[in-house]
């Protein structure tokens, strides 16, 4: 049986296993592909309108669109969703349909934001970056949502730029990106902090659209990521590492770091060989459950039945395989394979 047909026969037997109504949707959808006619998928959208997750969401959702705090949470609140940001983040693992109120409210509250930062929710930094982070934490939000919106353009076109410049030796240079900064943000104390071009939130902006890196930059790029000992900023879970070696919330920030990275072409070479991997971690049936301490995002309602445990975990693990599946469909199609020359002409960056 191959991959994709693993895959598929996976995920049905999933279906038996009766999973909540995110998870329903998570594995019709985005494992199984079913058409948006298709009458299971239909009922399984109706029924995550109810579930338990939305009204969280729906609940805490301030009427300006917002959850209060924006990227840094209150620790004296006891809000079920303590920023912005990660409601965001539920709102696109659970599969919210864009035309929701929710995510337009959200989208009309993230659009706001950018457009007038003087309205930022939480405490400001004093540095000179501080104001380059805010933009970029915003624009990396709203990109989730809405990769298209017209906001975005100068902000992805800039952060390209630096990437471009940043790695137009071939290998990242940290000078030639404080010097990138310099130039085109003003930030003057860039070296070495969380707004290296490795922090999630640019990488978020980067992959948002196709084409906004060319081939040798994104190759570079993504060449640094894999050997740096912290892997993806803010996710700090080195990625070239087994998932095997991973406990607690690295598990998870491993799966992020790898969810993140697939929205770039180069990274399928690169992760080739986590699909054979991830499969040696099953069981006899074909699912995994990491046990309650891998500290995943829930999809299915509640874990205290370990069944729910088992769906949520497989369905992570399907979806990361299938990322690898759908590039190797790709390569059969006629995409070429890519190599391992980085090398940047000058040309590039013109």
């Amino acid at each position: 049986m191959g991959t994709c047909e693993r895959i598929q026969d996976t995920a049905e037997s999933l279906l038996k296993l009766d999973p909540d109504p995110i998870p329903r949707v998570r594995i019709l959808a985005d494992l199984l592909e079913r058409s948006d006619t298709d009458r299971s998928l239909i009922e399984a959208k109706r029924d995550v309108l109810q579930s338990r997750w939305l009204q969280v969401l729906a609940e805490e959702q301030r009427k300006n669109g917002s959850w209060g705090r924006f990227h840094s949470a209150d620790s004296s609140a006891t809000y079920r969703i303590p920023t912005t940001e990660v409601a965001v983040d539920r709102i696109v693992r659970w599969g919210l349909p864009r035309g929701h109120t929710i995510v337009v409210r959200t989208v009309s509250y993230l659009v706001d934001l950018l457009s007038s930062p003087e309205r930022w929710p939480d405490a400001r930094e004093k540095n000179d970056r501080w104001d380059v982070g805010q933009e970029l934490f915003v624009a990396a939000t709203l990109a989730e949502l809405e990769p298209g919106h017209q906001l975005l353009d100068a902000m992805c076109a800039k952060w390209a730029r630096i990437a471009a410049v940043a790695f137009s030796s071939g290998r990242y240079d940290p000078d030639a990106e404080c010097d990138a900064h310099r130039r085109l943000t003003g930030a003057m104390s860039m070296r070495g902090t969380y707004l290296v071009i490795r922090n999630r939130y640019a990488l978020q902006l980067l992959s948002c659209r196709e084409g906004l890196l060319n081939d040798e930059i994104e190759r570079a790029l993504l060449g640094w990521l894999w050997t740096h000992p912290e892997g993806v900023g803010y996710l700090t879970v080195p990625v070239s590492r087994s998932f095997s070696q991973l406990r607690g919330t690295n598990g998870q920030r491993w799966l992020d770091s790898h969810r993140l990275l697939s929205r770039f072409e180069s990274w399928s070479k690169r992760a080739a060989h986590l699909a054979e991997e991830v499969w040696a971690l099953s069981d006899s049936y074909g699912f995994w459950d990491f046990g309650s301490q891998f500290d995943c995002i829930k999809l299915s309602e509640n874990h205290r039945k370990p069944i729910h445990r088992t769906i949520d975990h497989t369905i992570y693990m399907l979806l990361l395989i299938d990322r690898l599946c759908s590039f190797s469909r790709l390569r059969r199609s006629g995409l070429p394979d890519l190599d391992d020359d980085c090398t940047v002409s000058a040309s590039t960056l013109d």
